[in-house]
């Protein structure tokens, strides 16, 4: 993972006044702290890393990560051959956890 949620339950648990196990069930766990479109001030997360042949980058929003395991993600990502099958076990593997969020989810092989 290369970046986290812009939200209040992230900032606290960087804060160390709450447990990442505890953020999936925190009342205020959908509070943003960044979001696009939202004032001049607010910058977006950038970063430049080294790709190469093979790799495969997932860009997925909160609807994802935070209903299916991070281990179960890793998993799907090895296993499905093709980005299109791996985006939609994931957006399944979602819905079937309760999918409360909007599930968005892009995957590219290079």
């Amino acid at each position: 993972q290369l970046t986290v949620d812009h939200t209040l339950v992230q900032e606290m648990i960087d804060a160390g006044s709450l447990k990442a196990s505890e953020s999936a069930s925190h009342p205020r766990r959908n509070v943003l702290t960044r979001a696009l479109g939202a004032p001049e001030y607010m910058q977006a997360d950038t970063l430049s890393i080294p790709l190469t042949r093979g790799d495969r980058v997932l860009l997925c929003t909160d609807g994802l990560h935070g209903f299916v395991d991070d281990d179960v993600i890793r998993s799907v990502l090895k296993k499905e051959k093709t980005p299109q099958k791996a985006v939609g076990r994931l957006i399944e593997l979602a819905n079937e956890q309760g999918g409360e969020d909007n599930v968005t989810v892009l995957i590219v092989d290079i």
